[in-house]
């Protein structure tokens, strides 16, 4: 993780964060406040203990005005707490944010987490394993749920709060069946996904995001006896108005591009749900009827449409 100050905390969970962060002590509570704000972690739809799934938590602190004061890092516990001046604040939280994932602008107004692992305009490497946790409540009943809580600290009433994580990524499983390489045969196809986005707007900022091609090596398999050649993409949360914009792209050996398809159209003719966190999709290279996309026998029925 770079380009954020953070704190870590070494004690066990019992000895909790005491909310000073400026070097002058500018900031530290009044006298006789302490850990007035406590926040319980918890996963959406695990199975398992938080710990399992989320080893570490960034909890970014800003003014209510979205103005940037410190970020703080708790590591193997399930709750933080904090003490602060009576104010109006906005918290963030962020899970599992380590070397592949960077925050930008935190204090310039607009905030935004990306990838560092892009080379160029194409994601490269393993992306973190990233979870947040999205505010339920929308500032204006005509936008969408904002990733931040809102909180107004009193000097006298103690706050305590459950923050629900879910999943920050997606993850698209892209397997190709029938393929063949009219210039060298017998190589894979390459699986391109064009249009993903780069990072998350915290402050639901989306448009300062750029959108990049992500290009992962394909590798050979086999199910139930037959050969698949295919590809995982992990990449930030996107929502039906991106996936018209998100296209897989299949390539020769040789880079010409052989066939193309929008996210959307893909997910809607393969009968796959939109909302699933994995998605798997199979396209297959048919003499007959060209290029069918479904979903793969191992994650449910084949069940698509026909592209000529």
């Amino acid at each position: 993780m770079k380009t954020v100050k953070h704190i870590l905390l070494l004690l066990p969970a019992a000895f909790a964060l005491t909310g000073c962060f400026k070097e002058d002590y500018s900031f530290c509570p009044p006298e006789g406040i302490q850990k007035n704000i406590r926040f319980d972690f918890h996963l959406e739809g695990a199975e398992n203990d938080f710990l399992d799934h989320i080893t570490a938590v960034d909890v970014g602190i800003f003014d209510g005005e979205g103005k940037y004061i410190e970020t703080q890092r708790v590591e193997m516990a399930e709750f933080v707490e904090l003490a602060l001046p009576a104010g109006d604040y906005r918290f963030i939280f962020w899970g599992n944010v380590h070397d592949n994932t960077d925050y930008h602008e935190l204090e310039d107004g607009a905030p935004h987490i990306t990838y560092s692992h892009i080379d160029g305009t194409t994601v490269t490497g393993d992306a973190d394993k990233l979870y947040y946790a999205p505010h339920s409540t929308p500032t204006r009943a005509e936008e969408a749920p904002h990733p931040y809580y809102p909180l107004a600290v009193t000097e006298t009433t103690n706050h305590q709060d459950d923050v629900w994580f879910t999943h920050a990524h997606r993850t698209l499983n892209i397997s190709v069946r029938g393929f063949e390489d009219e210039n060298d045969p017998g190589a894979l196809p390459i699986i391109e996904i064009e249009g993903l986005p780069a990072g998350h707007g915290i402050f639901g900022r989306e448009e300062l995001l750029e959108y990049i091609l992500a290009q992962h090596t394909t590798t050979l398999y086999q199910k139930d006896g037959k050969d698949y050649a295919g590809t995982s993409f992990d990449t930030f949360h996107f929502d039906e108005l991106d996936m018209e914009n998100i296209f897989i792209v299949i390539r020769d050996s040789a880079g010409n591009e052989i066939f193309r398809v929008s996210l959307a159209d893909a997910i809607d003719e393969s009968n796959t749900d939109p909302n699933k966190i994995v998605i798997d999709l199979l396209i297959t290279f048919t003499i007959d009827v060209g290029v069918k996309i479904t979903m793969p026998g191992w994650s449910g029925e084949e069940v698509g449409i026909d592209f000529d």
